[in-house]
């Protein structure tokens, strides 16, 4: 029977974990769950990072817009903080700001143009690319003009460079806000433009290859560096580590750098503000220039940013884009094949755990396995940088405890409420419920051959007591008596096999693990105590004016055959066989030997060390060629080995009221 659990939940497990595969695949409720834990591995497992001291982030902030004026500002003005940035020793300016068409102001736009072509070396501006609309492309990349040139495609996507193509180092801003949740995570460093059927642009890598903003940044600080990493990542997407929630970069107001040298606004005011002078502060710096402000309707929703008040500028996801090239530290999503693997195994190693456990240890194993498989995902996730599936392996889990638990329920349980609901008429509750705890132990309702020890017991006379009393009181008798009679049986651990008029047939050895001489004990004991239970009910019948009884029972032991027989309108669970019939004639031997308990030979010698017996002699029983050897039970042996009697059971009637020897 383990066997066959165990095969029905491997096929629960697989069956489990193929659903929850296909499920892992198909659902977008999956997938926003796990990626809502992938935040939660930042936020509450891995927390915070230090970010580097040379980045910093010039915010257009609210504040900077009651400073500097309604947004747009001139280009004139973006320029100048160029310049003083640079100035003051900054090694890179890097605008995540959009410069595709020009403005209509044409002396601003040319300040900026001189501004990026003077410091070309120094400086970073954003481009975009557009999915979803008719290709257009700026060709001078390629043919070195001014023009721009139509491409006869119908593809996806479109591709906007700044209008300082030719004077500027750019790169795309665009990163992936594609996910379920609409949460920024990844982004790709590189487009392909044979991919996209686009021409090329003055910033376009080997031929192929459009850089991301973050990736011409690394370009001009680490050329080398930023090569390597296009071989590395090519344009997959690359999992963004971020730092923290937003405002983990050092980050300063646009308008503070603005108005630097105006008056009010000198470098007295600056220290009191950041603790240091222009040029210690700014020396060496990345700079990025981007809006934080709601109106300018440019901050993301991000990892962390549930931790913080705020979504996160869109300027700042860069910073966190930049830092993780630069540092080479994405987070690396674990091949398919193995978040499939853990799916399907979690499935089949929880349902193959359940063939031997109970719903409360396979509980524990499962939150067991939850903890351990948590602990584990963490670890790898803040020390690998390993981004594996939580959430499928763990309701994969849960799955295959439900679905087993559920088929054991409906099938296992309700052959279990059968076999209870069978035996419960046979045997003790509590003999019924160990068997159910130990499968092998449970008979299979089929014929087999088994040794067992078999008890007979029988009313004295009852046949024509019953019918010189009334009705009742012989129903009041009877009933009394059988249930204290079926009460010690059961509490013996024995089978009350039937009643057949006032008899009481009860065997031990038929159901579950058998061990004769314990059996034969606990038979040769229920005897005892039906007798010494007797005589207190004689006592209470006399009380109550009724006619007392006494019983007579014979025990016998051997190979019977065990099994359920009759006909389809009406079976029976019985032994039957040559020991049965020894037992029942046993019991009518009393009368020739004026005893109350006899016993055969076989059970005999299987007690005899405890009990204290009279050997009758040798008995021709019916029914049988050879005689049997015969023993009368006195009581049992204490624990020196002296014999000890049990009451005298037998009775005469005398001519006034009932007397006891």
């Amino acid at each position: 029977m383990l066997w066959k659990r165990i095969l029905i939940n491997l096929g629960i497990g697989l069956l489990v974990g193929g659903l929850f595969l296909a499920a892992n695949e198909k659902m977008p409720t999956f997938k926003q769950v796990e990626l809502m834990l992938y935040n939660t591995r930042f936020e509450t497992f891995r927390g915070t990072r230090p970010t580097p001291d040379d980045v910093v982030i010039l915010a257009m902030d609210e504040a900077s817009l009651e400073e500097v004026g309604p947004y747009p500002w001139r280009r004139d003005v973006h320029a100048r903080v160029a310049e003083k940035l640079i100035a003051l020793g900054a090694k890179l300016v890097a605008f995540d700001i959009m410069f595709l068409t020009p403005s209509q102001f044409p002396e601003a736009d040319a300040a900026l143009k001189q501004t990026l072509a003077k410091h070309a070396d120094k400086t970073v501006v954003v481009s975009k690319f557009e999915f979803g609309s008719t290709s257009r492309i700026s060709g001078s990349g390629a043919s070195g003009g001014n023009d721009e040139q139509s491409v006869d495609t119908t593809e996806s996507a479109s591709y906007s460079p700044p209008i300082f193509e030719s004077d500027a180092k750019f790169g795309f801003a665009n990163v992936d806000e594609g996910m379920v949740d609409n949460q920024i995570r990844r982004a790709q460093i590189v487009y392909n433009l044979e991919t996209e059927q686009l021409l090329p642009t003055a910033m376009t890598l080997r031929k192929k290859y459009e850089p991301h903003f973050t990736l011409s940044m690394l370009r001009q600080l680490d050329p080398k560096k930023a090569d390597a990493l296009i071989d590395k990542y090519a344009d997959q997407p690359l999992w963004i580590n971020f730092a923290g929630p937003p405002q983990s970069f050092k980050t300063l107001s646009y308008y503070i750098v603005h108005k630097l040298g105006q008056p009010g606004f000198d470098d007295n005011y600056f220290q009191q503000l950041v603790k240091q002078r222009p040029k210690d502060f700014f020396k060496n710096k990345i700079v990025l220039i981007g809006a934080s402000a709601e109106i300018l309707q440019d901050n993301k929703n991000a990892p962390f940013v549930s931790a913080g008040s705020t979504k996160m500028p869109g300027v700042e996801v860069h910073a966190n884009l930049f830092e993780t090239l630069r540092q080479d530290n994405p987070y690396i999503q674990a091949p398919s094949s193995l978040n499939y693997l853990l799916i399907l195994a979690f499935a089949v190693v929880t349902a193959l755990g359940l063939s031997f456990l109970g719903p409360l240890g396979g509980l524990a194993m499962v939150i067991g396995l939850m903890a351990a498989y948590s602990v584990f995902n963490v670890y790898f996730f803040n020390f690998q940088r390993l981004f594996i599936d939580w959430f499928a392996p763990m309701v994969a889990m849960v799955g295959s405890y439900t679905v087993s638990y559920a088929y054991r329920y409906l099938v296992e349980e309700r052959e279990k409420r059968r076999i209870r609901k069978f035996f419960k008429s046979y045997v003790s509750p509590k003999l019924v419920e160990e068997l159910l705890k130990d499968p092998s132990t449970m008979p299979s309702l089929k014929s087999e051959r088994r040794m067992v020890s078999v008890l007979f017991s029988d009313i004295a006379g009852f046949t024509s007591m019953s019918e010189s009393l009334p009705p009742d009181e012989v129903e009041h008798i009877l009933n009394e008596y059988l249930t204290a009679m079926s009460e010690i049986v059961f509490s013996n651990d024995g089978t009350l096999d039937k009643y057949i008029g006032d008899a009481v047939m009860a065997i031990w050895g038929n159901v579950g693990s058998s061990n004769p001489k314990t059996d034969a004990y606990k038979a040769v004991n229920t005897s005892i105590q039906m007798q010494r239970t007797l005589a207190h009910l004689r006592e209470k019948w006399l009380s109550e004016g009724m006619v007392p009884l006494q019983i007579r029972i014979g025990i016998n032991t051997g190979e019977a055959l065990v099994g359920n027989f009759g006909s389809p309108q009406k079976m029976d669970y019985t032994v039957i066989g040559d020991a049965v019939n020894t037992a029942a004639r046993l019991e009518g031997l009393n009368k020739e030997f004026n005893s109350s308990i006899l016993i055969s030979q076989n059970t005999y010698d299987l007690v005899k060390d405890r009990v204290n017996a009279r050997h009758c002699g040798n008995a021709k029983v019916k029914g049988k060629e050879e005689t049997v050897s015969v023993f009368e039970v006195l009581g049992w042996k204490d624990e020196a080995g002296a014999a000890t009697e049990i009451r005298d059971t037998k009775w005469v009637k005398g001519t006034q009221e009932t007397q006891w020897k």
